[in-house]
């Protein structure tokens, strides 16, 4: 174990040069593309979760009912199952 100070200047090049020995590890391995690979993939689905939550909160049919179907929720006369089928269907306009 080697002693590293920010402070006093002392270990930082080493510091670096292990974390260029890693990541040139994990690019040789693939492991690196694979990873950026899988986070692209996450924040893809990411943007559609959160853009299909707002869309959804904020469309007229189901902004006029949700306060009202999350008391009952909270309340516990409807369950979350019942309660997410009730605003989907509003949304997509199958009452």
């Amino acid at each position: 174990m080697r002693a590293v100070s920010a402070l006093e200047g002392l270990g930082i090049r080493e510091v670096w040069e292990d974390v260029a020995r890693f990541r040139a590890a994990l690019e040789g391995s693939g492991t690196w593309s694979r990873r950026r690979a899988e986070q692209a993939r996450a924040a893809l689905w990411s943007e559609i979760g959160d853009s299909l939550l707002d869309h959804f909160r904020t469309a007229p049919a189901v902004a006029n009912r949700l306060p009202a179907v999350e008391q009952e929720v909270m309340a516990g006369t409807r369950t979350p199952t019942a309660a997410a089928r009730i605003l989907l269907a509003a949304l997509l306009d199958k009452d």
